[in-house]
Formats: structure tokens, sequence, C-alpha cells
């Protein structure tokens, strides 16, 4: 059985789990209110944390009851004042929640390099951009870097910072590029069968993060549609019509299902 990890045994308020997955960030934006309602029921049935995404802190994610990771992404949304940058005030407002559990800072985009994340102006409803603390109806632009962290040392008054202003552990989620820095610190990359989670565990990692295996679990069919508003199975769209696609206490099951034989594979091997 999965044993309990404390992550910032030094903060004032540490996080102990025994969850080996767990579900990687996808905001609220970028995904649509069924799938995030289906995706938090699911991981308070599982037992496994939840991360925010960049797209702020949702009363979707709050009502799922499921332990939360609220990332801090390059635009800082949710917590940034109206000029974009880091707001004290903002963080301890998130902190407070006892949900979120920890804080994850995302240091790049490395799915759109050199250009940034772009939530598309059609995605930013009202509720959206007040979440997010930007305007309605008008592209999300996450810059493609922090602007205020050029090198390692700037990153580690940044951690500093939100771990101090919180009292929550803080980690960062790195792209990797140029990889010599992190060559003997961590592997990453598309973790999302049994077999990848075990591997990743047995060269040293604590647990494991995946948001393309939940995407599948939503029902993904790699439509291409992400960005359009148009998904047909309701996973990262705004209408209404189609997000009828996805039942979330349907969804929630499956997701929650994808957790327990993920690990029940990794930890016992295939029992098929």
């Amino acid at each position: 059985m999965p044993q309990p990890v404390t992550l910032g045994s030094g903060a004032r308020t540490p996080y102990t789990t025994a969850s080996l997955i767990n579900i990687s960030a996808m905001s609220y934006g970028a995904i649509s209110r069924p799938a995030i309602v289906a995706m938090g029921a699911g991981a308070a049935q599982a037992g496994c944390w939840l991360n925010t995404g960049e797209g702020g802190l949702s009363p979707y994610h709050l009502a799922s009851g499921a332990d939360l990771v609220f990332q801090i992404g390059t635009a800082k949304n949710g917590v940034r004042d109206l000029r974009g940058n880091l707001c004290d005030t903002q963080l301890r407002a998130v902190a407070a929640h006892p949900q979120v559990r920890m804080f994850e800072i995302k240091l790049s985009q490395g799915a759109k390099p050199g250009k940034g994340g772009i939530l598309p102006g059609s995605k930013v409803t009202p509720e959206i951009a007040a979440i997010r603390g930007v305007p309605i109806g008008v592209d999300a632009i996450s810059p493609n870097r922090h602007l205020d962290v050029g090198n390692t040392e700037e990153l580690l008054d940044l951690i500093h910072r939100v771990r101090e202003v919180t009292g929550k552990p803080v980690g960062f989620k790195v792209v990797i590029g140029a990889y010599g820095w992190l060559d003997e610190l961590c592997a990453s990359g598309k973790l999302i069968t049994p077999a990848d989670v075990a591997w990743a565990l047995c060269i040293g990692a604590d647990f494991v993060c995946s948001a393309r295996g939940f995407m599948f679990a939503l029902g993904c069919i790699q439509a291409l549609k992400c960005n359009k508003n148009t998904c047909p199975t309701g996973i990262t769209t705004h209408n209404p019509k189609l997000q009828k696609a996805l039942h979330p206490p349907t969804k929630a099951a499956r997701v929650a299902a994808y957790v327990k034989n993920s690990i029940t594979t990794t930890t016992h091997g295939d029992t098929a």
C-alpha cells in the first residue's frame, strides 16, 4: 500500500498524502465547467488532489471537496493586482481556503514556446474574467515565462515569498528545454499508463500527476478543437449545448476509476 508522504515539512501548514496519482493542471477556461465538476468529484472520490491550472480558483474547484493545488502561472491569474503583478493579499485569500493544500509555480509555457498561452476571447466569459482578474471577451495572454524570474536565485526568492505569505508547501513546474541543470534532479513527460507511473516511482518520484490521462477518462477523442470552443465531448467548450455531452456524475466515476485502477496495477501488477 502507498505510504503517506509529507510535503513542505518546514511550512506552517504541511501537507501529508498517500496519493500516488493526481490530476495535473487544467484550468477553468481552457476546460469547461462540467469538466471541472467531474474532475473535482472524481478526485474527491479517489482521494487524490486536483491542480487548478493557471486560470485561478473557481467555485467549482471548491465545491468538489477535493484537495487542491493552486497553480501560479506566468500571468498570475487569481493572485494578481490590476497591473498583473503578484499580490500578497490575493495569495492570502486563496491560501485561506483549507482545501488549497499547496501552491505550484508554473515556470513556462512548454506547449506554446516563444509565444505563451492564449485563452481566446470567445472563452473569456464574465465569470472566467472575474476569476482570473482579466477583461471580459479579450484574449487572455500568459507570457512565455515569469517576467520576474530570470535566474535560479530569483526563482528561489519567488518560492520563498509564496511560502512565507501562504504558509503552505510550494513547488515549481518546469518544461525542460535546456535540461542540463535538471538532468539529475527529475524526469517528466506524458505519464499516462500504469507502466509509466511505475517507472517514475522506481526512479525516485513520490507521486505522479497527469493531465492527458484524465482527459481521456473524461472522454477526450482528440478532436483537436480545444481552442475553438467547439469541443464535441464538452470538455473544452463553454457552449451549453455542447457541454451536455459531458455528464459530471458519470465522468466523475470514470476519473476515480482511472486513479484506483492505475494504483492497483502499478502497485500489484496486471491482475487480468
